[in-house]
């Protein structure tokens, strides 16, 4: 799903339920969106698995690897491999059951959270300045 401010990255049902990752692209120095073409950013791998101790649906934890492409190989004609740029992982680890939440990028921390509720959603900036979203869903929504 694209739109005029970014790129929309969705992957459903992670684990039961639904998740997405969604990318916005940032202002530029002039204070107005970046244009982008759209598609930029690409899928590397993705998995929802479910962690828990005694009841494995009770906990679980969600992967997402993406990427930008390199602009300067994009321009001078190459495809596939030649152009993979840079690349992030997003996980998110959610235990129902307690419902406690972390979202983790790139290897850092960026959330936790303890709420009952059956979603949830989170808004930040990578090193760029591109606004990332992740929406998860407990169970599938209606």
């Amino acid at each position: 799903m694209y739109n005029n401010s970014g790129y929309n990255y969705q992957q459903g049902p992670g684990g039961g339920g639904q998740s997405q990752v969604v990318n916005h692209y940032g202002n530029n120095a002039a204070g107005n969106l970046a244009q982008m073409p759209a598609g930029l950013c690409y899928q590397v791998d993705f998995n929802a698995i479910a962690t828990g101790k005694v009841i494995a649906m009770s906990k679980r934890r969600i992967r997402w690897r993406f990427g930008f492409p390199n602009q300067e190989a994009l321009d001078s004609g190459k495809s596939g491999i030649d152009c993979r740029g840079e690349e992030h992982d997003v996980t998110l680890i959610w235990s129902i059951t307690s419902g406690k939440r972390m979202i983790m990028s790139n290897g850092q921390q960026l959330h936790v959270s303890m709420s009952k509720s059956k979603s949830l959603q989170h808004t930040w900036y990578d090193k760029n300045g591109t606004s990332l979203r992740l929406i998860a869903h407990s169970t599938q929504p209606m």
